[in-house]
């Protein structure tokens, strides 16, 4: 599902529970807005590709603590270096896509456990 925040437009792509007082919300961040994307390229991703299409990003896992009701909620995002007409498309159909995301471990906001943690429980 596609959303805007402060002209910013992301996809929220799940959300996990760690525990009853922590959680995971998950979010693909396009680096491309999608006014700038060419419309007969995502019509012809959405009507003709017959195969899971596949987009690739980088990701960070982000921790923030207290929000609501959770003492954590951990946001990982990956934001969409190759596949913007796909992942456009993939929304509009109500498709699956599939995501090849390589986790930047030195620049996210969160230590070695929590990262442990995270692939621990996204597998």
């Amino acid at each position: 599902m596609k959303r805007e925040a402060h002209g910013t437009e992301f996809y929220k792509a799940g959300k996990r529970n760690i525990s009853s007082l922590k959680k995971i919300e998950e979010y693909i961040v396009p680096i491309q807005p999608s006014e700038s994307l060419n419309p007969i390229a995502i019509n012809d991703y959405k009507d003709n590709v017959k195969e899971t299409p596949t987009a690739l990003s980088i990701s960070f896992l982000d921790i923030k603590y207290p929000l609501n009701h959770y003492d954590e909620i951990w946001v990982y995002s990956h934001f969409l270096l190759d596949g913007h007409h796909k992942m456009f498309a993939a929304d509009k159909a109500h498709k699956a896509i599939s995501l090849l995301s390589f986790l930047s471990i030195e620049e996210s906001f969160a230590n070695m456990e929590q990262l442990e943690k995270l692939f621990q429980v996204l597998t």
